[in-house]
């Protein structure tokens, strides 16, 4: 369980553009306490769920992860007015809350002017996020962080009142009095190069080095100066990292520097998901065959994101997953082998062509497409669902089209889907979607959110250029990089990237092998990272089915008393289906592998038809013979 206790965060974080999915059929029971300027707010009852999704609320949310950890450091984090902050800089509060997910951290959440004296000693630390220089900050919270032996962080702008106190001098370092740095576009930092955005950067001069340590530089506008320090329990980051998300860029620093600021070990261990991506009715069948048998031949684990309907309003063209029989016929096939399927959307699009367009953003405007409500958010989910049973198919876990989407979208997907794999849009006015390069064990929405963070090997086989962006992600203890290959990539640059991954010492996983939910109306699909009894995940009155790698057909539990349910177990790696009795999911008929894996099957069943025919047909011959020999003795 993760517990995220969030007070005094004003509403300004409701920016132009957010207020448009506060929707009447999105909502949770909370009560709410806004504390923010000096006042205090005590709402009880139904509540937007965008409140909760952006830490607005103190709400608890609770993640669906047997394989996540206890409970992490409680953390409080103090920042300045959205509202007085740059454009560019309203997403930084969500965006470190989400990353906070990595952690299973309890977070608190509070305005400058709501901080109370005495707060930071309640809590393992503390993190502050200067949006704007020249917020005055109260005098308490000056007072105690000066004071505090927890580990505190300081992002961005003001820490000049902090040093008024002579205490950051006492540190080693202090700002030097000048304009803001704004040519420094590049971080170095553990010899990774990094981007940094044009903006504006302070000047810190190191006045006792032998008292801090400089983690990185900041290059480009003259002689290198200092971008993050740490000393003692203070780190400092001369902006706020989290303006941008660049999968190379100066904000791996933060997301690697967490694990000392929260002392919080992980395992320092790589891991990647390999996923054959963006599969609508229209794909290639035999691209898709071979792809998945390469992976396979490679003996790695694979998902598979599949988009089960394609539209093109244009020419007037809809062709659902379940009329394409043969590619569905391969990639039952490859499911059977083990891929995991998961869902992407129901048509990923909107206005254009399935694929090319998003299916909850209006690229146009850049901003959350209006059309869709939480209603018909709810609706796309269990037709994307249905239609890909239908097919035989059966997704553990989600992934937003294009990687962006409204709150109250967010929301709806995590009520159906407790893992997604895909970037997330922080806010609905932020720049672009926020990349992770770790697993993010609970987000905002309380969903497990597994990175995509790397470029796509298409059909031109670019190999290095996915490569260019594992490095950075190399950064962190525990790197996740998501792989998306093209069915139409070459198969030498397939093997070539899976070579390189395996020298740099990254292990595909297998998500089937962890612990997933996916919950639509009268209907559950499971699979866990343990041996789980399948009494424990049958609700009573319901039946199910279990498929299970490299068997095929699924097996079945629809005869109460006589089909073993009492002892039967969930292990990894296989997936359990759930449905109240006699409402099983109905499937089109489809051979597996296609029709040359038909053929094949119908060959043999015809040479064993022959051989049984051949054997009673020799038996009633011999026993013909027998009886007439026995006639002719009488």
């Amino acid at each position: 369980m993760i517990d995220r206790a969030v007070r005094g965060t004003r509403l300004a974080f409701l920016q132009h553009g957010d207020e448009a999915n506060l929707r009447a059929d999105t909502k949770v029971k909370a009560c709410m306490i806004i504390r923010g300027g000096g006042d205090q707010h005590v709402v009880t009852g139904l509540v937007p769920a965008l409140f909760a999704a952006l830490m607005i609320a103190s709400v608890s949310l609770r993640a669906f992860a047997a394989d996540a950890g206890p409970a992490g450091p409680h953390v409080l984090v103090v920042h300045d007015p959205p509202t007085q902050a740059a454009p560019g800089l309203r997403a930084a509060v969500p965006a470190l809350i989400a990353l906070l997910g990595h952690f299973d951290c309890r977070i608190q959440v509070i305005e400058t002017d709501a901080y109370q004296g005495g707060e930071a000693e309640d809590h393992d630390a503390v993190i502050y996020v200067g949006l704007k220089e020249g917020t005055k900050l109260p005098r308490a919270l000056l007072r105690d962080l000066s004071r505090t032996e927890k580990p505190v962080c300081w992002l961005g702008a003001n820490l000049g009142q902090l040093d008024a106190r002579a205490l950051v001098r006492v540190r080693g370092f202090e700002i030097v009095p000048s304009e803001p740095q704004v040519e420094y576009t590049r971080v170095l930092y553990r010899g990774q190069l990094l981007s940094r955005p044009d903006i504006p950067l302070a000047r810190l001069r190191l006045a006792r080095p032998e008292k801090c340590e400089v983690l990185a530089q900041a290059e480009g506008g003259g002689p290198e100066i200092p971008y993050a320090i740490h000393s003692g329990n203070l780190w400092y980051f001369s902006d706020p990292p989290l303006q941008t998300f660049a999968p190379d860029g100066c904000y791996l620093v933060l997301c690697d520097q967490l694990h000392a600021f929260l002392g919080v070990s992980h395992p320092e261990e790589r891991k990647v998901l390999l996923r054959i991506a963006d599969v609508n009715p229209l794909t290639d069948p035999d691209a898709v065959r071979n792809l998945s048998g390469l992976l396979r031949t490679e003996e790695v684990p694979f998902a598979i994101a599949i988009t089960p309907v394609y539209r093109d309003p244009a020419r007037g063209v809809e062709e659902p997953l379940s009329a394409k029989r043969r590619l569905v016929g391969i990639l039952r096939e490859a499911q059977t082998a083990g891929a995991a399927v998961i869902a992407e959307g129901y048509t990923h699009q909107s206005f254009g062509r399935t694929g090319e367009d998003a299916e909850w953003w209006d690229v146009k405007r850049d901003l959350p497409l209006a059309s869709r409500s939480a209603v018909e958010t709810r609706r796309r989910v269990k037709k994307s669902v249905a239609e890909l049973l239908k097919c035989g198919l059966v997704p553990v876990a989600w992934t937003t089209p294009k990687g962006r989407a409204g709150a109250g979208d967010y929301a709806v997907f995590a009520e159906h889907f407790s893992t997604a794999c895909e970037r997330r849009q922080p806010t609905e006015t932020a720049r672009e979607p926020q990349v992770f390069p770790f697993l993010i064990r609970s987000d905002n929405y309380g969903q497990r959110i597994l990175p995509d963070n790397l470029p796509s090997l298409g059909k031109e086989g670019k190999v290095e250029r996915v490569l260019e962006q594992v490095h950075p992600q190399s950064l962190v203890p525990d790197p996740w990089v998501t792989v998306n290959i093209s069915p139409e990539a070459p198969p030498e640059a397939v093997r070539m990237l899976l070579a390189e991954l395996r020298g740099m010492e990254y292990r595909p996983v297998d998500i089937r092998r962890m612990t997933n939910w996916v919950k639509v109306e009268n209907l559950g699909i499971y699979t866990q990272v343990a041996p789980r009894p399948l009494a424990d995940l049958l609700p009573k009155g319901w039946d199910a089915f279990m498929l299970v790698p490299g068997q095929r057909g699924a097996q079945s539990f629809e005869k109460p008393g006589r089909d073993g349910r009492e002892t039967a177990v969930l292990k990894p790696g296989a997936v359990l289906v759930t449905f109240p009795a006699g409402m099983r999911p109905k499937q089109v008929f489809a051979f597996e592998g296609g029709p040359e894996a038909a053929s094949h099957r119908l060959v043999l069943w015809v040479a064993r038809a022959a051989l049984i025919i051949g054997l009673i047909l020799v038996g009633v011959f011999g026993l013909a013979y027998v009886a007439q020999l026995l006639t002719r003795r009488a």
